[in-house]
């Protein structure tokens, strides 16, 4: 198990494009971490943002290297700008910024009319929407989404190995592959854990399930089908991991003609981290041949 640390870097000289980490942390961390190099961190701000940043060797040292520059521009760093690194296990870590005044900066995420603007850029809000599911005689199931002002466009199925974000709730049991999709929608009005869930950009095959009360009670989670067999996972029975932070629970993924889910493990997963209503769990396949899915869990504080 990992000791939770922390450790601080003043930005300085080319602290733009890469950050070195330093060498007295990087002996606190998991040796199976170490192994897999480069590997990718979780950058979490204050005000609920993430950015996805590789951690590469580079001169025997271990640096923030890849979407590291984007880290900085998005935050505005500047030299002398003090950042302190509180470390959650698997490369995931909190962050703290401070100017040179000396003082915390704090990163507000304003909202006008249905948008959120982000270190200076407009971005459309998202709010999920259901698949409206249409049967044509002879030809099967044809998905569709349902667009603002009644139009209805056809959902793409996506191709092997592309990184996938898909929404679920218990209302998809055992009737289809359990999926949704995000349809675009200006609309303020979400809850806590699903808005900034929905702020989070994934490197990885990845999937978002809203807690419900079935799924608190019961002990099961639909998962997306098409999204595991896209992946290799296609066996009736899987063995799998779940990984919060610096600790893992083991369940088993049951593949059925109508559905796929996790269970056998479930049950301890949802009470373990307290989970409650409309609690936002991100899935994050990191590793398809020992099956293991990263999980980031977006409070629900409205």
């Amino acid at each position: 198990m990992a000791t939770r640390t922390s450790f601080f870097k003043i930005l300085i000289f080319d602290f733009h494009t890469r950050l070195r980490i330093p060498p007295a942390f990087i002996k606190n961390l998991e040796k199976n971490v170490l192994e897999k190099l480069p590997q990718q961190s979780i950058l979490e701000t204050d005000d609920g943002r993430f950015w996805h940043v590789d951690v590469e060797k580079i001169d025997n040292n271990l640096c923030f290297k890849k979407g590291w520059k984007k880290f900085v521009q998005q935050n505005s760093l500047k030299m002398g700008d003090l950042i302190v690194f509180s470390y959650h296990g698997n490369f995931r870590f909190k962050l703290e910024i401070y100017g040179r005044n000396c003082c915390r900066r704090r990163v507000e995420t304003l909202r006008k009319h249905g948008r959120k603007t982000i270190a200076g850029k407009s971005m459309p809000v998202y709010q999920p929407r259901p698949i409206r599911t249409v049967r044509r005689k002879n030809h099967g199931k044809l998905n569709y989404v349902q667009r603002r002002g009644g139009g209805r466009s056809k959902c793409s199925s996506g191709k092997v190995g592309e990184v996938v974000y898909i929404e679920i709730s218990d209302s998809d049991d055992e009737t289809d592959d359990g999926e949704r999709l995000f349809g675009q929608r200006e609309n303020p009005k979400k809850t806590s854990g699903l808005e900034t869930a929905q702020n989070y950009s994934s490197g990885y095959p990845s999937f978002k399930v809203t807690m419900t009360s079935s799924y608190l009670h019961n002990s099961y989670v639909n998962v997306p089908k098409r999204l595991m067999r896209a992946n290799g996972l296609k066996r009736v029975t899987t063995n799998i991991k779940l990984v919060v932070s610096d600790r893992t629970w083991l369940m088993k993924m049951f593949n059925r003609p109508k559905y796929t889910r996790f269970c056998s493990g479930w049950t301890d997963f949802v009470k373990d981290n307290r989970l409650q209503e409309q609690d936002v769990c991100l899935f994050e396949l990191i590793d398809s041949n020992d099956v293991s899915f990263r999980v980031t869990i977006f409070r629900n504080i409205a």
